[in-house]
């Protein structure tokens, strides 16, 4: 296809050319992405799980422990916790937490979120303030360190204020994500011990693996995992804005202006060799 004007071909045109091309693709994928993630979560009602059920799901339950982790202010058994920690003087704020896998019990079904990857909305459970040189505890210092600009707020001992979020054991929380089934076998094993000097071979039976639950939600392309524990939040609010989905039209259109550029000057260049 040839342009059906003149073009100035120049070496910042054609590497503004090479840009658009390379830039294209990301910009179709990210559109697209936020396209079937908008349809995605427009189209997930919230529900029980149930048993043998696979798919994308925007599960409700009850949060059950994995392994136990405590928060911080409130002293608490949760899944997850957050600190968000303010200057009095707003100048400065930063963020630390921690999650962990948990189970989320939907009725008779039990499935484990692996939810460290995932993104949390979780309520205010507690609320500290600390005045200017005031000491703190040695596991708080530790997790404050943990972040570079709240660890030069702490050394500088300027008042700060610190708001714990969580979501406890027993909470009840929606989970979006994909739901496939965890692969438990029951069978027990044997491992057969080589004989040395003899002439047969000895066989040790092993315990059968213990049954955990028999869902497990993750995250998949295009659904990242969320974990919602502020009350009934619409999906839809979690979905890319619209505007996103116009780099699945303008990725290709990129893409497509870079490359007749590139060829018209390569004619251009190869016409004037000639």
């Amino acid at each position: 296809m040839a342009i059906p004007f003149e073009l100035p071909v120049s070496s910042a045109g054609m590497l503004a050319a090479v840009a658009c091309v390379v830039a294209g693709g990301p910009l179709f994928a990210g559109g697209l992405r936020a396209w079937r993630q908008r349809r995605l979560l427009a189209g997930l009602p919230a529900a029980s799980l149930v048993e043998g059920r696979t798919g994308f799901v925007r599960a409700t339950g009850i949060v059950a422990l994995e392994s136990p982790l405590f928060s911080p202010l409130s002293q608490r058994p949760c899944a997850a916790y957050r600190l968000d920690v303010l200057a009095f003087d707003g100048s400065v704020r930063g963020r630390v937490g921690q999650s962990r896998n948990f189970r989320l019990v939907s009725g008779d079904v039990e499935a484990l979120v692996a939810a460290q990857d995932g993104a949390w909305t979780m309520p205010v459970t507690a609320e500290r303030e600390v005045s200017a040189g005031e000491k703190i505890s040695a596991n708080m210092a530790a997790l404050l360190d943990a972040d570079v600009t709240l660890r030069w707020l702490r050394d500088r001992r300027a008042p700060m204020r610190i708001v714990e979020r969580s979501v406890e054991a027993g909470s009840h929380v929606q989970v979006l994500g994909w739901a496939g089934a965890q692969d438990f076998s029951e069978a027990a094993f044997a491992e057969v011990l080589a004989a040395t000097g003899t002439d047969g071979a000895a066989m040790v039976d092993a315990p059968a693996p213990v049954q955990g639950p028999s869902l497990r939600i993750a995250a998949a392309d295009p659904l990242d995992l969320r974990v919602i524990a502020t009350g009934e939040l619409d999906p839809a609010y979690l979905a890319p804005q619209a505007w996103r989905e116009l780099g699945a039209l303008l990725g290709p259109l990129l893409s497509l202006a870079g490359l007749m550029y590139l060829a018209h000057a390569a004619r251009a260049t190869l016409g004037g060799r000639l």
